[in-house]
């Protein structure tokens, strides 16, 4: 199995999670940023073109990152929807959480569109109705995935942890399930050892806070996030242009 890039990504086994290189995003340099941004981008990518949607490719419904394995999908015609990947080869697992399905002509895009709207507190269009609760719940859906993903890489990648990540509103999920699994003491698999809590890495995140303390009165403390929580922007983005509008 090939390696991934030389960068953030290539911690080294004295360090205490797979993952803890990704504390230096902020301050390494470009080569190693894209090192660990660029395959996480291109999963965030398929969790869109490869799940169920307006964004559906039939071409890519089985795709993955060049040395990462697919191992567990969500895929419901409407409602949260997330991949994992994970790497054995350095005990690493990123389950990337699919955003916003913009065309509400559809029932993928309208479930979206409602679970937007609670998790924001706003107003629930009229098509909501046609779903239950159980649907448009994005956010117990997406801790329910992580743990199942914590459990396939129990067997699939062993003692490999976790990373979040996703667009837009897969953004604020996996920021705030990396919250969720932090505030229940989840960090590293079992048998790995004292690890840090879960980190993500997310893309054109909307607003997420708020909504954990309104759902689950968890308060993510800034400093506790520092290192751990990035939430990288791009204004050309069109999701992003709509949130900071």
């Amino acid at each position: 199995m090939p390696s991934p890039p030389t960068g953030v990504l290539g911690g080294g086994a004295a360090m205490s999670s797979p993952w803890s290189g990704v504390a230096r995003l902020a301050t390494c340099n470009e080569s190693a940023f894209h090192a660990t941004t660029e395959p996480l981008s291109i999963m965030v990518k398929l969790a869109y073109t490869s799940t169920s949607g307006s964004y559906f490719n039939a071409s890519e419904a089985n795709a993955t990152v060049a040395g990462w394995t697919r191992a567990l999908t969500a895929n419901p015609p409407a409602g949260m929807r997330a991949l994992l990947f994970v790497h054995p080869g350095t005990r690493r697992a990123v389950v990337a959480f699919r955003g916003t399905d913009l065309n509400s002509s559809g029932v993928s895009g309208q479930a979206d569109a409602c679970a937007d709207a609670a998790l924001g507190a706003a107003p629930l269009p009229a098509f909501c109705g046609r779903f239950d609760n159980h649907t448009l719940d994005y956010l117990p859906r997406a801790v329910e995935f992580a743990a199942r993903a914590t459990e396939v890489s129990a067997v699939s990648c062993p003692r490999c942890d976790l990373l979040f990540t996703g667009h837009s509103l897969g953004a604020s999920l996996a920021m705030m399930v990396a919250e969720v699994r932090a505030a229940a003491g989840c960090g590293a698999a079992a048998g790995s050892g004292a690890a840090p809590p879960p980190p993500a890495v997310v893309f054109s995140a909307g607003s997420w806070r708020g909504a954990l303390r309104r759902r689950l009165g968890i308060t993510p403390a800034s400093s506790a996030a520092a290192g751990r929580l990035f939430a990288l922007a791009d204004r050309w983005d069109p999701v992003q242009a709509r949130a900071t509008a």
